[in-house]
């Protein structure tokens, strides 16, 4: 066993700071608090953490770099705020997006508007079974297709970053297929790939959840090095 380690990459601490947890973290660039802290890197999900460790792990030369490869800017919203894309790999924009079919009653996911949500949701409820199924496939669909114009009208705006290639994936299995399978080398099976990030993503949400508490406290992570996973494959 291994320690991947990001702490050439970290940010700054700032434990002295008593803003609050929106202000903190990447506040001074307008970058996103992260929930998720791994090795002195803040992240916004444990999913992001996990596709951040396995492009380390499986794509040649490439390394988490905040502003170059992780977390890099694409344009300003009206607030003059940065909107950043996930990731960058061989200047290829990713992002890990499933679509947010949130229940929560103050927040709209990637839904266009509270009345379609409603709508969705009653629709949902009833249906079953395949119906079911159905109805949250094509939904989600609609989203992540309208979340990558979103994106990439953004991107096309940018003098830097326009005319590049925008990679959205859902899960992990979409991830493997499109990122890893096409950038990495010797990578392991799709099965067995799944299985890791799933379980990358657990230890993650288990042991690096940043609280109120302490922002600033990170836990080292052991995961199976490279020679491992591969004979695993």
């Amino acid at each position: 066993m291994s320690n991947i380690n990001f702490n050439h990459h970290s940010k700054p601490n700032n434990s002295n700071s008593n803003n609050n947890l929106k202000e903190q973290s990447f506040s001074k660039r307008n970058e996103p608090a992260g929930q998720f802290k791994v090795n002195g890197l803040e992240y916004a999900s444990a999913s992001e953490a996990a596709c951040a460790m396995l492009m380390e792990r499986y794509i040649p030369n490439f390394k988490i770099i905040v502003g170059k490869t992780f977390q890099v800017e694409i344009g300003r919203n009206h607030c003059d705020h940065a909107q950043h894309v996930d990731f960058q790999v061989n200047s290829v924009l990713f992002e890990f997006h499933p679509p947010r079919l949130w229940r929560y009653k103050d927040r709209l996911g990637d839904f266009t508007s509270y009345q379609e949500k409603a709508e969705f949701y009653k629709i949902r409820k009833e249906l079953k079974g395949q119906a079911r199924k159905e109805h949250i496939a094509k939904m989600s669909k609609i989203m992540t297709e309208n979340y990558y114009k979103k994106r990439k009208d953004i991107i096309e705006k940018s003098s830097e970053h326009k005319g590049k290639e925008l990679i959205v994936t859902v899960d992990a299995s979409d991830f493997y297929h499109k990122v890893i399978a096409r950038f990495g080398v010797r990578v392991p099976s799709e099965k067995h790939f799944v299985a890791m990030f799933e379980q990358i993503r657990n230890d993650i949400c288990k042991h690096s959840r940043i609280t109120k508490a302490d922002r600033q406290k990170g836990n080292i992570i052991k995961f199976p090095d490279r020679n491992d996973n591969r004979k695993a494959a």
